[in-house]
């Protein structure tokens, strides 16, 4: 006796072979019967609402996009439901309801107000079944920030979606280059990307990264080339964020600059505590601080940075890149590679530059602005390392003096 799933199942082969005979009225008839028979099947919902408008039946496609929003929202899946929002915006772009709502619930707002799900109308949450009330979703308890999302007011959100762009990859695609000029960031809505680098020994891998995280942010933040290649390892889905689509923002919504400026230093926040572990230590307070004293710069072979004998404007981190450094003379001390600061010896004992610093290669150096950086040195931690680091580079420079 064939149960209910076996006719699930038998309808959806039916649908997907009517499709393929270019039948689509009758595969809109077995998918309607399976989602009525399976609410909670999210494939067959999204396959029903792309053949309704295929047919031109856009009005019926929206109303089951739109439960596929606030079913991904509720479970957590937000980007997913802005990519989804984002098709909305194609089919119909008068109809702004979703993404309006959407916005409310995702968007910047009163940490305590109540449960965010009664925010959804239920024309984005009655097609599917319910949460137990036992069982919260997990959007119920803590709503992920969303990096950049999770920061704009409603308006700016609605706003901001149809200038967003989907991007389907393949897997094996290369997604962005090491070195190439950047102007977006991507989300990774579906799928797994894969970000690596070249060295002389070969291609390494730095990290997977799969539905729900971002790459490429330090292109909208700052003027510097791509880090690292990303390439997909699954087919999979993307939105992607164009620096000129969030200028346009600003102008329609003048409050987004501030949004975008605590970004902008988050993420150096993060690439600083990253490639210089030693600031770990520093306390959330003075981290704010520190979020809005430092910059990005990026160098080309051969550029000079510090200048020996010359006041030094801060202390660097090199991000990316290496740097060689030269003392009187000409004598060429060790290199820098990423992760390395220089600075410090002026900061700590208040000179001008003991050395020269020039890109040895293509580099981005993070710059934490002298009198912030010098706070930094009340922590004992930052102290010390920077501190050992100094009397290293002293006893080195002093060395390659005597050889000289």
């Amino acid at each position: 006796m064939a149960t209910l799933a076996d006719e699930i199942r038998t309808r959806k082969d039916r649908a997907i072979d009517l499709l393929g005979r270019g039948k689509r009225e009758a595969a809109i008839v077995e998918l309607e019967r399976v989602v009525a028979l399976a609410p909670d099947d999210v494939f067959a919902r999204q396959k029903l609402a792309d053949v309704l408008v295929r047919v031109g039946r856009k009005a019926d496609a929206v109303t089951h996009y739109s439960a596929l929003v606030g079913r991904w929202a509720a479970e957590g899946h937000h980007l997913k439901a802005i990519a989804m929002a984002h098709v909305i915006l194609q089919v119909d772009p008068l109809h702004v309801e979703t993404q309006r709502a959407l916005g409310q619930l995702l968007g910047r707002r009163d940490s305590n107000a109540p449960s965010a799900l009664p925010t959804l109308p239920k024309s984005m949450t009655a097609a599917f079944t319910q949460p137990s009330p036992a069982e919260p979703p997990p959007v119920d308890a803590a709503l992920a920030k969303i990096p950049l999302f999770s920061d704009l007011d409603p308006a700016s959100f609605v706003d901001l979606l149809p200038r967003l762009e989907r991007r389907a990859v393949q897997e094996g695609e290369i997604i962005v280059s090491e070195g190439d000029p950047g102007d977006a960031m991507f989300a990774v809505v579906r799928g797994t990307v894969r970000v690596q680098r070249c060295f002389d020994d070969g291609v390494r891998k730095i990290a997977d990264m799969g539905e729900g995280t971002f790459f490429g942010e330090m292109a909208l933040v700052a003027d510097v080339p791509r880090f690292a290649d990303v390439v997909a390892v699954t087919e999979g889905e993307l939105l992607v964020i164009r620096r000129g689509a969030l200028e346009e923002l600003v102008a329609l919504h003048p409050p987004v600059r501030e949004v975008l400026l605590r970004f902008h230093q988050a993420r150096l926040l993060t690439n600083l505590l990253r490639a210089a572990p030693m600031f770990v230590s520093v306390p959330e307070a003075d981290r704010q601080r520190l979020m809005g004293a430092t910059t990005v710069r990026s160098f080309q072979t051969g550029d000079e940075i510090v200048r020996q004998g010359a006041p030094v404007e801060g202390l660097h981190v090199v991000l990316r890149g290496a740097c060689e450094v030269e003392h009187t003379g000409g004598a060429q001390l060790p290199p820098m590679d990423e992760g390395d600061v220089f600075g410090e010896i002026a900061l700590i004992a208040e000179a001008h530059a003991t050395a020269t610093v020039r890109a040895a290669s293509p580099a981005v150096v993070l710059v934490i602005e002298r009198t912030v950086a010098k706070a930094l040195l009340q922590h004992e931690p930052v102290l010390v390392a920077l501190s050992a680091l100094g009397r290293q580079r002293l006893e080195r420079t002093r060395r390659f003096s005597a050889v000289v």
